[in-house]
């Protein structure tokens, strides 16, 4: 591994210098692909796991990766889903990362059509937006105003809409704005359970926001390779915060992916890590009435949940909760491969 390389471009990534292009050869590309490339990748994973355990699957036969840097992004998306005889469109600022992401691309879906693009293929008469699945990965904090504004408009065209970013507070909270802005078009897949705006955009909910973690594969804990990279890059590899926003179409909405079947107390998705303490948990719920509470759940309560609780939620967060004040009385998950209802 060339380590310097790695180097340069993490220091670019944290001073936000966006006067050079990030890529001087394939070999930029490479060295990128092989550690900041592959835990953005294993962040995708989460997210559309989460979104099969909702039952969804694509729509359109069309991926448009925007932003696509290396490609982990679709990558991930042909990993997760058959795509064979699809087409694809990767675009970003820099050739040499359009051309690395697409041969990226080939080696998971040999099949692949992919079009060379030598315009942004989310604007013009011509394009495939309408028909498309669209991916945008870590980017949010590279677009000025005006030029979101223009990407949001084209973006309303957009048959789906999948959008994940790391997740900081500053991130999360903008694409929670993001998503607002595009329930106007278009009808949620994920993460929330509603369609109303962000609760945690209400006034005096500030210090809080959305967001999930990943949970790496054991290759990040077990190799000399991730030890490495770890110290000499500066990151923990154990914490993969993120946060996103699924989105499909309103005059495809029939498609839109399942809503659980609760029987008996609230739906709801647990926020950002449960709060571990001895004999209890602490846990933030954003419910399906638009609502975010602050619960308490005691083991004693409901031993089962606790331990699912404990155990971690990554696959599929979402719970249902019988509450009293903020107390949880007892509660079961929802949309495991085993209880999914449709």
């Amino acid at each position: 591994m060339e380590w310097t390389r790695l180097e340069r471009l993490r220091d670019l990534f944290l001073r936000g210098d966006k006067s050079q292009d990030y890529w001087r050869d394939d070999g930029d590309l490479a060295a990128y692909d092989e550690v900041f490339a592959r835990r953005i990748g294993w962040k995708w994973d989460s997210v559309l796991r989460e979104l099969v355990s909702r039952g969804y699957s694509p729509g359109p036969r069309h991926l448009i990766d925007w932003g696509c840097g290396s490609g982990a992004a679709s990558r991930s998306w042909l990993e997760n889903f058959a795509a064979e005889g699809w087409g694809a469109e990767f675009w970003d600022r820099s050739p040499l990362a359009r051309s690395f992401a697409s041969r990226s691309a080939r080696s998971i879906e040999p099949t692949l059509a992919v079009s060379d693009c030598v315009r942004d293929p989310l604007f013009g008469e011509n394009s495939k937006a309408p028909e498309s699945v669209v991916l945008l990965s870590h980017v949010v904090n590279e677009i000025p105003p005006p030029e979101l504004a223009r990407l949001l408009l084209a973006l309303g065209r957009a048959a789906e809409i999948i959008w994940v970013e790391p997740g900081s507070k500053e991130e999360s909270r903008r694409l929670g704005e993001i998503r607002g802005k595009l329930l106007a078009t278009h009808k949620v897949l994920g993460p929330c359970l509603h369609e109303e705006r962000c609760p945690l955009l209400k006034d005096g909910r500030e210090d809080d926001w959305c967001h999930s973690f990943s949970d790496p594969p054991t290759e990040a804990f077990t190799t000399g390779f991730w030890a490495e990279a770890s110290r000499r890059l500066g990151f923990d590899v154990r914490s993969l915060p993120f946060c996103y926003i699924a989105m499909r179409r309103r005059d495809l909405a029939d498609a839109a992916a399942r809503e659980p079947t609760v029987t008996s107390g609230r739906a709801g998705r647990v926020l950002g890590t449960p709060r571990l303490s001895k004999g209890f948990a602490r846990v933030q719920i954003c419910f399906e009435d638009g609502k975010v509470e602050d619960l308490r759940l005691q083991k004693r309560s409901d031993k089962a949940l606790f331990k699912a609780v404990e155990k971690g939620l990554e696959e599929s967060p979402y719970l249902a909760l019988v509450t009293e004040g903020d107390e949880v009385l007892s509660g079961r998950r929802l949309m495991d491969k085993d209880e999914a209802s449709t």
